[in-house]
């Protein structure tokens, strides 16, 4: 409880009057400490040092009116004051109060033994008001920081009323669209007597924050705008809108757009360009190939012509056209089987595809067993070549001194990690696939060997011939199709180099 008495300057020179109001606050248990002035002089002598709780004055003072202790027009109230005046006049009083008295009182018996509450009740309105103005000056400090940044803003801000008239406008605005000159934002930024058919104000008053973009058709420019709800002085809503020039941006992704579309057409181009020089290639390996076999399939079936009553002979032809025909086979398997592109010199200054090419696999495997298991898979197929590394280090070893199309990657070597060794290629720059070989339902390695890189994965329990041809062949089509994307995107890179 604060014990601190209230401090109350009465200025009254009438010494009944005086003697009475001191009876009436002294009754009051200490809560009041009266200060006596008898005239305007002394009244002045006293506030130029002091400033008490309330100040209670008689209108008619020896030297002067009461009135000269209200505060002048520009100038804040120090403290509250209660005018008492012999004369009962309404106008009066209601004179004394617009010029800052907080109340009137008509002296008389009665209404002097009651000063104390009039004292409490003008006590509490100035607590009151003083709240009120200091809150009004929080709320103006606050909106003037809040102009001083829309002020310094390089996009443009406006603030618009539920009658579309504009509160606010930023330097940024002003200098984009011109002074306002009292005009409605219709007229100001559309040069339209009425609303806007795609006016989004109501949805704003709603509550709903737009974005949207608007072409001016006086700036020529494209903006994008935020139109957002903010609550006014009066607790109302208006509108706040941020404008953003974006013409520029726009300018540049259409540039942009149309250089895509360039590129895209180039690289069709060159695309198809290379389809025809593969299939070219192709064509004259596949020629070269082929020659050799059919020129001694048509002899023998030839000389079979001129050797019709010669059994032994017909015989040999026979075992000639089935040796070329078994070669020619044997072309057709290779090319089923090209996984990558590669060329070998031929007469004339020009190249032909090399259609007897092998597909390189290392086992990254220290069980013999599981290693044996793999390659017997495939040693039918005589175009695949298996290599093996007991480690991670001796994989490491082995790849940078060979190539390789593929790597079988044990999920769970002896010694090391298998992970360490996706992420030792990724680092340095190893675009080779790899399959991870994983014991039976052990697809959690899997998982992790996959998000470190790896291309695929296979359960030891069902190595078989198929399953692994079927599990080559897949891997090698994702490596090429990684590797087209990879080059068409190099390719685009340097088109945009060249632009």
């Amino acid at each position: 409880m604060n014990d601190k008495k209230l401090e109350i300057l009465l200025v009254e020179s009438v010494e009944i009057h005086r003697e009475s109001m001191r009876r009436a606050f002294k009754s009051q248990n200490g809560r009041f400490e009266l200060k006596v002035a008898t005239s305007l002089r002394e009244a002045k002598a006293y506030l130029a040092d002091s400033t008490p709780a309330l100040v209670i004055a008689d209108l008619l003072l020896p030297d002067g009116r009461g009135t000269e202790l209200l505060p002048l027009d520009n100038e804040p109230p120090r403290f509250p004051v209660v005018m008492i005046s012999g004369q009962d006049g309404e106008r009066e009083g209601v004179d004394m109060i617009k010029k800052g008295a907080l109340d009137y009182v008509v002296k008389s018996q009665e209404n002097l033994k009651c000063m104390p509450f009039a004292a409490e009740r003008a006590l509490r309105e100035w607590h009151h008001l003083t709240e009120l103005r200091q809150a009004e000056e929080a709320l103006r400090l606050e909106r003037d920081n809040l102009t001083n940044i829309l002020d310094t803003m390089e996009d443009g801000v406006y603030v618009v009323d539920e009658k579309n008239e504009i509160q606010y406008l930023n330097p940024a605005i002003k200098k984009e669209f011109g002074p306002i000159r009292g005009r409605k934002c219709h007229d100001y930024f559309h040069d339209r007597g009425d609303t806007c058919l795609w006016c989004k104000n109501e949805e704003v008053f709603e509550g709903k924050t737009i974005r949207w973009e608007w072409i001016s058709n006086k700036t020529r420019k494209t903006y994008d705008i935020i139109n957002t709800p903010m609550i006014n002085p009066d607790g109302g809503i208006w509108k706040l809108a941020i404008l953003r020039d974006i013409t520029e941006q726009k300018r540049t992704m259409e540039e942009l757009k149309k250089a895509n579309q360039e590129i895209l057409k180039q690289q069709k181009t060159v695309i198809k360009e290379e389809r025809l020089k593969v299939l070219h290639q192709m064509a004259g390996a596949t020629a070269h190939e082929l020659n050799q076999p059919l020129m001694v399939l048509l002899g023998n079936i030839e000389l079979m012509a001129m050797n019709t009553e010669n059994p032994e002979k017909l015989m040999q032809h026979t075992a000639k056209i089935e040796k070329a025909g078994e070669r020619i086979s044997q072309v057709v398997k290779k090319i089923q089987t090209i996984h990558h592109f590669e060329t070998k010199p031929y007469p004339g200054e020009t190249s032909i595809m090399k259609l007897d090419q092998k597909i390189r696999i290392l086992s990254v495997e220290n069980s013999d067993v599981d290693f044996d298991t793999l390659q017997d898979t495939v040693k039918e197929h005589h175009h695949v070549e298996f290599f093996r590394a007991g480690s991670i280090d001796e994989a490491t070893q082995i790849m940078g001194q060979n190539r390789f199309d593929l790597i079988f990657l044990d999920g769970h070597l002896s010694h090391g990690d298998s992970l360490d060794l996706l992420m030792g290629m990724d680092n340095e720059g190893l675009k080779l696939p790899v399959v991870v070989l994983i014991n039976q339902g052990d697809e959690m390695t899997a998982a992790h060997a996959i998000r470190a890189g790896a291309y695929e994965y296979l359960s030891k329990d069902k190595i078989n011939a198929q399953s692994v041809a079927r599990i080559i062949g897949n891997t090698l089509e994702k490596a090429r199709l990684r590797r087209e994307i990879e080059e068409t995107r190099r390719e685009m890179a340097r088109l945009l180099q060249e632009k």
